[in-house]
């Protein structure tokens, strides 16, 4: 695409209020401009609000009455969705359980992506960072932490490590960011 339609779509997309932009300043020259989604736009990528509501109501109603005694709503939610995740990922971590990490990261990656996420990885100096670039609740998520369980523990559940999340769409970020430690490549010959 030429640069001249390249504007004439961002001119359209700001004024459908799906995008807006920042100025950059150079020390030299012409500002630059960072463009990012905004709300609007960033509920039109793929969302399953659907999908949430059905896993939600189908964990919910199994739950038993020792699942919830002494424990607050939040402490529910994030026990739903941590069961959620669990089913989600139970299937595809049989598949990579004792494979290497490279293997569990490709089976995460593939559900990320399935679930709708956008994921997107980088390997630096023995860690991890994978990128959400979507969120399929995302509304939901802004809204609830809770809902930020279920992909934080199907990351712990391929990978079998903490994740960290550095960048969060609950703190304004346009995206989710969590950073994982990766193993130490085993010796060879073993």
């Amino acid at each position: 695409m030429s640069v001249a339609t390249i504007r004439r779509h961002l001119d359209i997309l700001r004024r459908d209020t799906y995008v807006t932009f920042d100025v950059v300043r150079k020390r030299t020259g012409r500002p630059g401009y960072s463009f990012r989604l905004t709300d609007l736009g960033h509920e039109t990528m793929p969302k399953a609000y659907d999908r949430l509501l059905g896993m939600m109501i189908g964990e919910v109603s199994s739950l038993e009455p020792e699942d919830t005694r002494n424990k607050s709503g939040d402490d529910v939610l994030s026990l739903v969705f941590s069961r959620i995740s669990d089913k989600v990922s139970e299937g595809r971590r049989n598949e990579v359980r004792e494979d290497t990490f490279e293997r569990k990261l490709e089976g995460l990656v593939s559900q990320l992506a399935v679930d709708g996420f956008q994921p997107e990885v980088e390997s630096s100096e023995g860690k991890v960072s994978i990128t959400l670039l979507n969120c399929p609740f995302r509304s939901v998520a802004v809204d609830h932490e809770a809902v930020c369980e279920y992909d934080a523990h199907l990351i712990r559940s391929f990978l079998g490590a903490d994740p960290q999340r550095d960048d969060s769409i609950r703190d304004g970020n346009p995206h989710c960011i969590y950073m994982v430690e990766a193993p130490a490549p085993a010796p060879a010959g073993r």
